[in-house]
């Protein structure tokens, strides 16, 4: 069986942005993605009976709302596996018209925030994300965590948006 597993590496602190208005805050996380906060390296087990598998995870917004920024925690709960892709070069994009930075931290969280001046207009189809693992992998496998919502002027939306595990796919 093949293991993925995290190994971790600090490459210095990430500024907190809670602070702020919504988009203000989720750019500053957009800025710390695309500066590649966090840890990149993985690790990989091998046993040679398991069969390591890539697959599509799509993310769906199913709240009715339109939001200008979005900035989503993504953890996976399984044994083993991880999003494809190192620190700001993890294989996801965007399903809609938006500014999208993406980042894999490891230990099983990647962070993404997608960002629209116009404004994205849901339920729909928002991104999606490569992962590869030797488990059979469900949408249930995974937390979506909304962690920052505004709508296009900048306010903060209350409720969030509710964002699930749409579709996962083999590639």
């Amino acid at each position: 069986m093949t293991r993925l597993l995290p190994r971790t590496r600090h490459r210095g602190a990430c500024r907190d942005t809670r602070a702020g208005k919504a988009s203000a805050a989720l750019l500053g996380v957009v800025l710390a993605v695309v500066a590649g906060c966090g840890s990149d390296d993985w690790e990989v087990n091998t046993d040679p009976d398991g069969e390591v598998r890539d697959y599509s995870v799509e993310f769906f917004v199913e709240t009715a709302s339109r939001f200008g920024a979005l900035q989503l925690e993504i953890t996976h709960h399984g044994d083993s596996g991880g999003f494809i892709g190192r620190g700001d070069k993890v294989d996801c994009v965007p399903l809609v018209e938006a500014i999208m930075a993406a980042n894999y931290f490891g230990e099983r969280v990647a962070k993404v925030g997608l960002i629209s001046l116009e404004g994205i207009r849901t339920p729909a189809a928002i991104l999606r994300c490569g992962f590869r693992t030797d488990e059979d992998l469900a949408a249930d496998d995974f937390l979506v965590e909304v962690t920052d919502a505004s709508d296009p002027e900048s306010r903060p939306l209350d409720p969030v948006p509710s964002v699930v595990v749409s579709s996962v796919t083999a590639r």
